[in-house]
Formats: structure tokens, sequence, C-alpha cells
């Protein structure tokens, strides 16, 4: 105790003079009586006017005493403006330059970052010093670029740190380079760098540019023990790296989840970290391996710490060409019963004839056939056009092949027979698997000598097979070959597809193969020679989340695979022909450096101080505050005042005890005095996301575009705010819709009886009532809710010309209708759509919110606002549009 009073100082010590009064104070109070008690007693009725000779003072109790002069001397000490662990840092003796990393790195220790910076900034600001502020990360260009901000008062320097964005990207120190030379400093100048420890590039440039205009410079980070970790792929199949900067003193206990792509845990694997890298091959079942989205280091909180896969939506359709299905094969016999099993994690496969599966176009990403196909000329040139626009045909060995030879469905060209241990092309014994070949995608794979081949069917040697076998037995004949044809693969395995001729089918060896030729097909339309581009679907934020991107982001597939990751290339999953494809951070990043491996030793390097200052003025204030109301109760209490009097302080005390009530309150009084645009809260966090932004963007247009003039966007909690403040709300349910509380249910009731407006919007592009279980979902929805009857939205309704003149209503999408209530000649309580406007509205700033444009990017985005506009015109001012139509025929009956 003795200790921590030992570690106050005082910012205005001269205030602790006041503390002298205090016996003076003890004095004048002990002489003053209490309030005195008023007692009915009827005989003092005969002393009323007798005056007594001598009359003595009564005096306070000396404990009453006791708490005002506390009370005094908390307001005195308060004033004092004490700080606990008060620093006469010389950082603080002159200019301040602060810089802060802002990558994906900080946001694993970015609030304690901003209490250091908060910190370096109080002491800066007290002793009357200049402020100046740099951050790392470059920004997107709809948001505020690298700059040195400067000169900042402590005010302003609070404010920038709080607003500091985190990116999923690292620091580019050329940028910030740049940014530091735009400006003069002046020459006695201090830095304070606040980083993580760890480097990805290499700041070289940026730190001489910095020890020539700094009298210091120090670097300050989180302890070893705390610093980032980057999860990575690692050389071998399913096997994964955790690496970070510096070994740490004690071991780091990880623990990484693997879950879906909806963010379910499947599977989690528990590990160990000593020095700077580890590795982790987790013996995942079979069952879920495919199901696999993202790997996260579980609490590590950026996106560092998220490894993407391509997980369940990436499953492969793949043909098996048969004359009979699935159901009807032989299980440990036919070959398709082997196929099934190695390729039912990653890929979905059914049987049925060739022709079925190249009528019209076909869904599969790859065929499969075992033996002689026995096709006509019609057929061969059809499958020949789907294998050149991308398709991949696999092929295994089987009976009375070389009778039945196609030559160009074969990437080498075949011998006639077949070798075997009994036929006339024959051998001694099985021959065993001997390497898979450099620059093939099999490369990777081990070469397991446990594999044999028993029989076989021969490639010709007198035919060039360089470029084309990927796997070779131990006498240097071919085990598979493959060849490209247009933009799809002929692949040959030169054995069965069942363990008959080989054992192949029953190894672990098969499934990897099987993977690795299931990988090169993309969905038939993945060309080889990488035209196109891989447009941004789902951005990966710091913190690990997902968020939709605010910007279209559209990279070749050159700089998919190897452009580092950052502005123009962010980590997260693109689309391309039709597929999803992951770009995780940790795969484009090279090996980390410790900042003491980064830096040079001019530069100190500093850990996180524990002994920050901590302003205590509040803590004073609020105690005296609290023994100013003990005194008062006390008070009450001894004078007896009847309970109605007692009333307000029991009413301030409410008010003290129950801040979230008293946020409650002061939230309704906004909300009652200012108009704002609201919409309900969802589980979903990137749905609450847009319709926040989304709803911002509309609150700007209306406030350019009509008199309107929202104060805000509100986010609702149905079960416990108030609605009756808002016109209309906007309820993204997205993929599910939700299950509400009877209390919930009631308010929404409430508030659509009494005027308002619930636009419901399904996200999905169409907002029918059909068979499916989400049309069952919304039934069950409109009974609880009571909705009236719904009908597609007419031409002529009032709505379509309530500010704008509208044919259709699209957002994201524009083939959903509109739902209205039927027959109402009123505003309708529900508008349900799925045409998904938040985010269609969430798009339409292009710099990221300084200086909102009046039109959308595109012609669907403007038209979306357009709808925007016009509900808010509908909910608050009604159907007097269509009241306007009879203004001709009552100006006609008034004779105008």
């Amino acid at each position: 105790m003795i200790s921590f009073f030992t570690q106050i100082g005082f910012l205005n010590p001269w205030a602790l003079s006041a503390l002298l009064t205090l016996p003076a104070l003890w004095f004048i109070l002990r002489i003053l009586p209490p309030a005195p008690r008023r007692i009915i007693f009827a005989p003092f009725r005969f002393l009323k006017d007798l005056t007594a000779q001598a009359k003595t003072p009564s005096h306070t109790p000396w404990w009453i005493l006791l708490l005002r002069l506390l009370i005094l001397t908390c307001l005195i000490i308060a004033f004092a403006r004490p700080v606990f662990q008060l620093s006469k840092d010389p950082v603080a003796s002159a200019p301040l330059l602060l810089i802060l990393e802002n990558g994906w790195d900080a946001a694993a220790n970015w609030k304690e970052a901003q209490r250091q910076a908060r910190d370096a900034i109080s002491k800066t600001a007290r002793a009357g010093d200049d402020i100046y502020l740099l951050t790392t990360a470059p920004a997107p260009k709809n948001e505020k670029q690298i700059s040195l901000q400067g000169p900042l008062t402590q005010a302003q320097a609070f404010s920038e740190i709080s607003a500091i964005p985190l990116y999923p990207w690292p620091s580019d120190f050329n940028e910030t380079t740049k940014a530091l030379n735009t400006k003069d400093l002046p020459a006695n100048i201090k830095t304070l760098w606040i980083g993580t420890g760890s480097f990805s590039n290499m700041p070289e440039r940026f730190v001489n540019a910095l020890l020539e205009r700094s009298d210091s410079v120090s670097y300050m980070s989180c302890p070893a023990q705390s610093c980032p970790l980057l999860l990575r792929s690692a050389d071998q199949e399913h096997e994964y790296m955790i690496e970070q900067s510096v070994s740490s003193p004690q071991k780091r206990n990880i623990t990484l989840d693997f879950l879906n792509k909806s963010g379910k845990r499947l599977y989690s694997e528990k590990t160990s970290l000593i020095n700077k890298r580890t590795f982790i091959k987790p013996d995942i079942p079979a069952e879920i391996s495919g199901k696999i989205s993202r790997i996260d280091i579980r609490n590590e909180g950026t996106a560092g710490g998220v490894l993407l896969l391509p997980g369940e939506k990436q499953r492969k359709n793949i043909g098996f060409i048969s004359a009979k299905e699935i159901e009807d094969t032989k299980p440990y016999i036919d070959g398709i019963f082997y196929l099934q099993r190695a390729l039912s994690p990653y890929a979905d496969l059914r049987a049925g004839r060739l022709q079925a599966f190249l009528k019209e176009q076909t869904e599969e990403d790859i065929l499969i056939a075992q033996g002689a196909l026995n096709i006509s000329p019609q057929t061969k040139e059809k499958l020949i056009s789907w294998i050149e626009s991308g398709g991949v045909l696999l092929r295994f060995a089987g009976e009375n092949m070389e009778e039945n030879y196609e030559d160009a469905l074969f990437p080498v060209k075949l011998r006639s027979g077949q070798r075997s241990l009994e036929g006339a092309l024959t051998w001694d014994e099985p021959k065993t698997l001997s390497r898979f070949e450099e620059n093939t995608p099999l490369s990777s794979l081990p070469a397991d000598q446990s594999i044999s081949v028993s029989r076989q069917v021969l490639a010709d040697p007198a035919f060039s097979l360089e470029g084309k076998v990927w796997a070779t037995l131990d006498d240097g004949t071919p085990l598979i070959t493959a060849a490209p044809r247009g933009s799809g693969w002929l692949i040959f395995v030169h054995t069965s597809a069942a363990p008959e001729w080989s054992n192949l089918p029953l190894s672990g060896l098969y499934v990897g193969i099987l993977q690795k030729i299931t990988d090169l097909s993309s969905n038939k339309t993945q060309t080889q020679n990488g035209k196109g581009f891989y447009k941004l679907s789902a951005l990966l934020n710091a913190d690990g989340r997902f968020e939709t991107p605010d910007t279209n982001i559209e990279i070749t597939r050159e700089e998919f695979l190897n452009a580092p990751p950052g502005l123009n290339a962010p980590p997260g999953f693109y689309i391309y022909a039709d597929a999803e494809y992951p770009r995780a951070l940790g795969n484009h990043l090279p090996r980390l450096t410790s900042a003491r491996e980064a830096l040079p030793n001019s530069i100190s390097i500093l850990s996180f101080a524990n002994d920050l200052e901590k302003d205590l003025t509040a803590l004073f204030i609020a105690a005296a505050f609290a023994l100013f109301l003990f005194d008062w109760l006390v008070m009450i209490a001894l004078s007896r005042i009847p309970m109605r009097t007692a009333l307000p302080v029991i009413f301030v005390l409410s008010l003290v005890c129950l801040p979230n009530a008293a946020k409650a309150q002061n939230n309704d009084l906004i909300y009652a005095n200012t108009l704002h645009l609201a919409y309900l809260k969802t589980e979903n966090f990137q749905n609450n996301q847009a319709a926040q932004r989304g709803l911002e963007n509309l609150a700007r247009a209306l406030s350019e575009r009509t008199s309107i003039e929202p104060g805000g966007v509100a986010a609702i909690n149905p079960e416990t705010d108030t609605l009756a403040f808002f016109p209309f709300i906007y309820w993204p349910i997205g993929q599910t819709v939700p299950k509400l509380s009877e209390n919930a249910l009631e308010n929404l009731r409430s508030y659509m009886a009494h005027g308002g407006t619930l636009l419901i919007d399904t996200q999905d592009g169409r907002a029918r009532f059909d068979f499916s279980d989400k049309s069952k979902a919304l039934r069950e929805l409109a009974m609880a809710l009571d909705f009236p009857p719904l009908q597609m939205i007419q031409k002529e309704h009032v709505l379509n010309k309530s500010f704008y003149l509208l044919e259709d209503h699209p957002g994201r999408y524009a083939s959903a209708p509109l739902w209205i209530a039927s027959g109402k000649s009123e505003v309708s309580p529900v508008l349900l759509g799925g045409n998904d406007w938040a985010a269609a509205w969430a798009n339409l700033r292009e710099d990221g919110g300084l200086d909102p444009i009046l039109t959308g990017k595109t012609r669907r985005e403007e038209m979306a606002l357009r709808f925007g506009i016009n509900i808010t015109m509908y909910a608050l001012t009604g159907t007097y549009k269509a009241d306007q139509v009879h203004i001709p025929h009552i100006l006609k009956r008034l004779g105008k």
C-alpha cells in the first residue's frame, strides 16, 4: 500500500496547498449544529413565548465531520491532477515523431500498442512539445493514404490513434519513406517507433531516412512470448508450419482449429513452439478433410494466423464412364469402388454413360474411364472438344485395350498386348514403383517402394515419351503418362483402377495421386495459359475475419500465384471461372525477421512498458461523489425525512448505479430528436457491417439529394430497444431465417401495427415462396409477425413514384420480386425482397467517406440508391404522391 502512494505524482501540485485549510474547515463544521428535528409535544405550547437565558450549541458527530473532510480531500487531490507512475521520460523534452505499424502483424497486440502511444503522447503534450504521427501500411484508394500528420495537439493525436485502421498486408516502408520526406520536421525531434517485432519487408531505406531526420530513434515492440505468429503451408502434403520472428524464452502452447467455410470447427490439433518455427502434420479423418476451408491459430486474431484452403466449395465433379450405376458395382472388386473411396473427401463421383456426360455441356471437371471406350466418331469428337476446353480425361488400363486403341485419346502411343506375369509379355517378378518425375504435378509425392505392378499396358518406346512420363517403375517403363490437349489433359495410368493388376489402389499413395490429378481441373474454364482475372469476393481483414471488399479488385493468374500480399492483392477468396480460390497471407510472405536482425545498433530496441502513467483524477472525483451521496443518505436517515423528499436522491443513485439504463435512455432521446435510419442486428457480422455501411451511404445521399437530413444509423436489437423512433427498419436475414423470442416478435408486431415499415431482405436474389426450407421459414415468420396478405408490387404503386420514378428495385441482384401488403391504401407495414440492397448501397462511394458522390458506380447501384431514397420517402410521407392524382379533379370542381 505504501509503495502505491509513493508512485503517485501530481501535475498541479500547488493545488495540494488547499489541504492546509482542512483543520479550519474541521473547526467550522464542528460548531455548526445539525438540522433540528421537529417534534410535536402538546405541553410545549405553554412554553411558546419563553426565551432561554443561555444557548448551548450542539456538535456534529465526529465521524460525519471526518466523512465531509474526506470528500473535500478527494476533491483537492483531484484538482491536483494525480498520476500513478508519473514518469520523467526524456522523450517528453522534445518534439515527438510517433510511428505506428498498422499492418497484419499489429493486430495481435494493437490495443497495447495504442496504450503505449497514448502514454508517449501524454508525456510530450505535458512538456508543451509538438507531436507528429506516421503509419506504415498502405490504405485502399478510397481511404486516407499514408501521410505524416502534425504538429498535433494531445486531443488530436488521441483521436487519430483511435481511428487508425489495421490492414491485412505488411507495412510498405517505401511508401512510408516517401511520406516521411514530404514534411519538414524540427531539428531536435525524437522518434518512437511502435512496431510488432517482426519484419517481412526489410526497412533499410526507411531507417536511413529516419536516422537522418531524427535526433534519436527508439523501437518498441511486444515481448517475444507474445509476438505475432504466421501460419503457412509446408512442403509436404497436409503439413503446416507455424513461424515467429524470434525464439521464445519459454514454450508457447498453440492450438490449431480446422474450420469449414461457415466457421464451424471440425477438428483441433495442439502443438508447442519453442524456436522460430515448428511443423505440424495433423491426422485429420478423411471424412472431414475435404470440408476444411481454413485453419486458425486459436486466439491469435490476425490475418497471418489464418491459412485459407480450397474447402468444400471447391469439391470437384467427377464422372466415371460406366454402363452401370455406382450402387450396382461390386465392393472390393470393381475399380469404381476404390476410386470412390479415394475421392470422396475431395470430390463428388457419379457413374454414367459417356453420351450423358457430354450432352450439351457437362458439369464434370474430370472424366475417368477404365479399359476401352468403344465410342462412335461423333462421340469421340465431342469428347476431344470437351478436353480441349479444359476438361481432364483420366484413363486406367483394362482388358482388350490394345484391340480398341484410340490414338487421339491417349497421351502416348501404346504397344499391342499386355505385359503380365502370366501373359506373352512376361517378367519374372512384379515391378515396383521407382520415382515420380521432376517438374510434374506428382513430383512432391513420395515414391513408395512397396507399390508393385503385376500387369500393365506398355507405352511404345519407338515414339518420344519426353515430358509425358509422370511415374516410372524400377525397370524404366512408365506407370503414369500424361499430355496436355488444348486447355485440358489426357492422363493414362498403365495399370487398372482395381487391385487385380497392382496393389496401388490399396495404398495411401493412390489417394495422393488422384488428389493431385483432381487439382489439375478448374471447372473446365480455367485455361493453362493464365488468361482471365481473379476477382476478390471475400477479404480476410487484419483480425482474421472475412468482410465484403470495398473496392473491385481483379488480378491476373500470375499475380494471384506470385504477387506479394498488399493493397492490390490482399488475402481472401477470389472468384475465377465460376470457382472460388483461396489466397492465404502466410503462403506469400518471406521468412520473418526480428527487429534486432533488421535494425541497426544505432536504434535502441525496447519492450512494451508495464509502468504506464495512469491519470487518477476521475477516480478521486468519483470517490468524492460517492462519499457525498453516502453523506446525503446519512443525513436523510438522521433527520427522518419523508420518503417523498428522499426520492431525488434515489433517482440520482439509480443513474449512477445503472449506467446502461441511462445510456439506453440517452439513446432514446437522441433517436427521438433526430431522424435515424435503422437495421436489425443479426448474428452474421458481415451482414451487419454491410447494412451499417450501406445505410450510412443512403443517409448521405438523402442529405445530398432531398430535404431529409438523417442523424446517423442505428443498429437495433428488437429484444431490448425501442423501435418507434424509426420510419423504416432494414432487416438483412441472410441465408437462414432467425428464430426470434416472443418479446422480440411482440415488439416488431407493435412497431408494424403503429405505422412502422419493416424492409426484409433475404439477400439471395430470390424472395420467392416455393417449397424450399427457407421459404417455409419465411412463412412461419410471416405468421408469427402477423403479416397482412402480400402481393408483388404493381408498377403504379406509390412507392415507385414517392421521389424517383422507378420500374424495378435492383440491389446486388435484380431478379427478386418486391412483395408488399395487398389492398392497403396506407403505408405497407412490411416489404419483402431479396435483391441485397445494403450490398449495393455500401459500394456507392468512391473515396471511403470524405466526398460522397451523387451517382453510383454502375447503373444498377444508382437505381438501388434511388430505391432506398424512395423507401425512406414512402415511410415518412405515406401516400401523398398517390393523392396528387386527384388534384386536377379538385381544381376542376373549384373552377380553377
